[in-house]
């Protein structure tokens, strides 16, 4: 039983209105910073409360040297009881009406508090708010953020989806958090957090988070999140079953809304699903599933929704079923692509597409394609940033995406700037991208998308590194991405995350292709292999990874902007089935390789025409080896191919791997194997020492010719 205090407890005059509350156990090399973060605060009216769980390794003497250099630190030790039982020991000491949790690793920024006491103050119907977040290393370098949705009705029904409240950001009122019983004690719960939370939704309070960023946690590998990944992650799965069980139990059609909405926004699942997925490969689907497929089964079961979720999540049980469903539903090239990936067929998918039927388009112009998108506002910032971007000769069509009607104000163009609007005839089987394509005029082509801005020197370095070279075509400008909805001094915040050096290879590994970064001449959608009007709203996905993969380009120094969308209910199934069928193709590819499931039943004449397709789509250029896509193939080639030696694909895999290629050869058992590829980077090495000479007799006999005339 836990022992809390009764809600009116230490209700007197004179408390202050905040009670920090911070529990450590072994958190020495982290615990000072901690502290001061939270004496740092603009917000000084507070208690500070720390419980020392039965510390071992000096964080004892930490404490109790800043208690005895600060009146409002109080230090309660305690023997080892875990995180449930110090916290429900902290709550007794507490006497504030706001609780303000401290992990004894992280840091708090100085606003922190009183940004939360005013937002509860100032919304007496919201219970407890958070904040958005930066990740940090051990070393305290910013590594990553974390984004977290704002408003209660979305907090309500994610927090069943993924955790999306971080507790170590959390002010809650005392009363509330009392009200729902405190903490679990039980030590085989490693998620009291997320328990305490589904308990205040299933009470009826309301949850939220701040848009600032106002926490640094730290990546710690001695913490439960990291030390304790599996154990934890069957926990959080337990815990979020019992409580979506009471919901059923207590209110079924709350609980239909729940899990109708969740599936179809995530219908492959959420980062928490794929995560069980991974650490617990044979766990039962998750409820929200389960709760949905019962309730569909009788309203949609054949409808091509419902099979699209079905495949997203079990596709070896449903590859018949979508693709008949798809050929059904006019989309044969898709239907043809399921089939692909499960090894049902192994000809190669066909598709060309040309673009004007090769037409050069008008010498010196730029076409820029913008679709209006769903806001007003950002539509007309878009044009803004292509205004200010454009020093010459150029056409903007602007046109309607999927399903929209053309009811717009368009600002006046700059002078020597064609401003169209394009009034689409699109029907169901047409896409607003392709007739946009087609009634563009110029030779160069630009995009802008929804949410992203050009640079003020994009365009123009672009089309001056295509002008000057007849070789390059194509240009692509990385993005920064910012966040709307995290904030960090007032302004919305940029990707922290450290990047590598953009090239075509990490670009395309780390999905960092989008359509707004390119300018090309016309001349490369010729032969185009994805049939636009199949894809529907993943157009731009689909000629971007064109562009990407199958055509070369250089990468500029400018970046453009790239705002991320906040986080939404809306459904996502068939824009998440027709983007993982579009990334799957042309990383494997276009189609060549099935899904690893399949390998295992691969005929002998199977698996020499998809090692024959590998090879020849990356030769033609049409395969570009990256973090996505080079361990499945090398599996493949390891495990499968016969003579794999003789493969340039899989020569060029050794070499590209060098010693760690050799190692994994001997983990799979294939020592002939490693002692073929051994030699073949012995050679690679002596080959390339031989020609770093032949340069440099090249030089040396240029320099003596110089010399004696």
């Amino acid at each position: 039983m836990n022992q809390l205090p009764k809600e009116d407890h230490y209700q007197t005059l004179g408390c202050p209105s905040v009670s920090v509350l911070m529990i450590a156990y072994n958190s020495a090399p982290y615990i000072s910073d901690a502290i001061k973060s939270i004496l740092k605060q603009t917000f000084q009216e507070f208690e500070f409360i720390i419980v020392n769980d039965g510390s071992t390794d000096g964080t004892t003497e930490l404490i109790r040297e800043f208690a005895r250099q600060d009146l409002r630190i109080r230090a309660i030790e305690t023997e080892n009881r875990g995180i449930g039982a110090a916290t429900n020991r902290g709550l007794v000491e507490c006497h504030g009406r706001y609780i303000a949790i401290m992990d004894s690793d992280d840091i708090a920024e100085p606003a922190r508090l009183k940004a939360q006491a005013d937002f509860l103050e100032s919304h007496p119907d919201i219970a407890g708010v958070g904040s958005q977040w930066l990740m940090i290393d051990t070393k305290g370098q910013i590594v990553g953020l974390d984004t977290h949705p704002t408003k209660p009705e979305l907090v309500e029904v994610l927090m069943f989806a993924f955790f999306c409240l971080h507790h170590p950001t959390i002010m809650i009122r005392r009363d509330a958090l009392l009200a729902a019983g405190g903490y679990t004690e039980d030590r085989a719960c490693l998620v009291p957090d997320y328990d305490v939370f589904l308990r205040l939704i299933l009470s009826g309070f309301k949850l939220s988070n701040l848009p600032q960023v106002l926490f640094r946690w730290r990546l710690n590998p001695t913490g439960t999140t990291r030390g304790k990944a599996k154990a934890q992650t069957l926990s959080a799965d337990l815990v979020r079953r019992h409580a979506f069980q009471l919901i059923q139990q207590k209110e079924p059609h709350r609980a239909a809304m729940i899990a109708t909405t969740v599936v179809k926004a995530f219908p492959a699942g959420t980062c928490f699903d794929k995560r069980i997925r991974k650490v617990l490969p044979n766990h039962s689907p998750n409820p929200l599933m389960q709760h949905w497929r019962a309730l569909s089964e009788n309203d949609t079961a054949g409808g091509l929704e419902f099979n699209a979720i079905e495949w997203l999540n079990n596709e070896a049980a449903n590859v018949s079923q979508l693709a008949d469903n798809l050929l059904q539903n006019n989309f044969p090239w898709l239907s043809e692509l399921v089939s692909k990936k499960a090894a049902r067929h192994s000809s190669p998918v066909s598709y060309s597409w040309d673009l004007r039927g090769g037409k050069p388009g008008e010498k010196g112009l730029l076409s820029v394609l913008i679709p209006i998108g769903s806001s007003q506002e950002d539509l007309l910032e878009r044009l803004s940033s292509v205004f200010n971007a454009l020093s010459g000769k150029a056409e903007i069509l602007v046109f309607a995406d999927c399903g929209q009607k053309l009811v717009i104000d368009l600002p006046p163009a700059p002078t020597g700037i064609c401003l169209r609007l394009l009034y689409s005839q699109t029907s169901s089987y047409q896409c607003p991208w392709q007739e946009a394509l087609v009634a563009s005029k110029g030779r160069y082509l630009a995009y802008l998308e929804e949410s992203c801005r050009f640079d003020p020197n994009f365009i123009g370095e672009g089309l001056s590194a295509l002008s000057q070279n007849e070789q390059i075509k194509a240009v692509f400008a990385p993005a920064t991405e910012f966040f709307p909805e995290a904030l960090y001094k007032g302004k919305p915040i940029f990707d922290p995350a450290p990047s590598p050096k953009w090239s075509k290879t990490t670009l395309i590994g780390h999905r960092k292709i989008y359509l707004s970064g390119f300018i090309n001449e016309r001349s490369l959608l010729q032969n185009v292999c994805v049939p636009l009007n199949e894809v529907g709203e993943q157009a731009p996905l689909a000629l971007a990874m064109e562009l990407a993969v199958r055509r070369k380009f250089i990468v500029l120094q400018v970046r453009n902007s790239q705002f991320i969308p906040e986080i939404t209910l809306e459904n996502r199934v068939l824009q998440t089935m027709r983007s993982g069928l579009i990334e799957w193709y042309f990383d494997f590819g276009l189609g060549a390789l099935p899904a690893e499931e399949y390998w295992e039943n691969l005929t002998n004449d199977q698996i020499a025409q998809i090692e024959n397709q590998l090879s020849s789509s990356w030769v033609a250029g049409g395969l570009v080896i990256c973090r996505r896509n080079q361990q499945i193939i090398e599996n493949f080639f390891m495990k499968y191919v016969k003579n794999a030696v003789r493969s340039p694909l899989y020569r060029y895999l050794i070499c590209r791997q060098k010693w760690k290629f050799v190692q994994s050869l001997w983990n799979e058992g294939q020592p002939i194997m490693a002692f073929q590829a051994s030699i073949i980077i012995i050679s690679n090495y002596m080959e390339r020492a031989i020609n770093k000479l032949m340069r440099s007799m090249h030089i040396y006999s240029d320099k003596k010719i110089i010399t004696l005339e």
